[in-house]
């Protein structure tokens, strides 16, 4: 059952964004919150997240999506494979004067995506119900970003022509590794492998950067 005022879950998320250093107003706090709450309500009938206990989403979820704000550039960010919103939900909840664009290929996330965001008033957010393959390089996104879609190579193959030049993939991942690029490629390039710090998780998250260069 999912706590009516999520009271704990509120003041571990508080206690998060100073860990990593993100200011959040009281209102963006509230809708992110919110957003969980909608989350977790919503995958008793659709399957949105495997994480069903509401400490572990806020941890999971929401801070993990916030912990790599820092690495956010230009003015619109593309969330491919955007699944239940994250990080593309909570990163727009943060940036209200960055656009989004949420890339969904599944008909039931993708309905779930713009009822949030009908839900939550975000008005930098649109949701695109397509493979990431098949959406137009028009928006020219200077940052794409994912949680869960596979290899570096993968990624950048479904979604690296989305890219202007020298626009930025930023890729999340578990456990160190030497994060590359397996297959030849003179357009792409990885930047760093960088080490994001996630308050209460005990479990080791990397940013791996990639930059378009032609």
């Amino acid at each position: 059952m999912i706590p009516p005022n999520l009271k704990k879950e509120r003041e571990i998320f508080k206690s998060g964004l100073e860990t990593i250093g993100l200011s959040l107003s009281d209102d963006q706090i509230e809708k992110n919150l919110n957003y969980l709450r909608l989350l977790l309500e919503t995958n008793q009938e659709y399957n949105l997240t495997s994480i069903t206990d509401t400490k572990e989403a806020t941890i999971k979820h929401l801070l993990d999506s916030l912990s790599v704000y820092e690495l956010i550039q230009g003015e619109t960010i593309a969330d491919i494979g955007s699944g239940g919103g994250t990080p593309g939900i909570p990163l727009a909840i943060a940036f209200t004067k960055k656009q989004f664009l949420l890339i969904e290929s599944k008909q039931k996330k993708a309905a779930f995506l713009v009822r949030a965001v009908k839900q939550l008033k975000l008005k930098n957010v649109r949701v695109i119900n397509k493979r990431a393959e098949e959406v137009d390089a028009s928006n020219e996104p200077e940052t794409i970003i994912s949680r869960a879609l596979g290899s570096i190579d993968y990624f950048i193959d479904v979604a690296g022509h989305l890219l202007p030049k020298k626009g930025m993939a930023i890729a999340m991942k578990g456990k160190a590794e030497k994060f590359k690029l397996q297959k030849t490629s003179k357009n792409f390039e990885v930047l760093q492998t960088k080490k994001i710090n996630v308050p209460y998780l005990d479990a080791d998250r990397h940013a791996v950067c990639i930059i378009k260069r032609k």
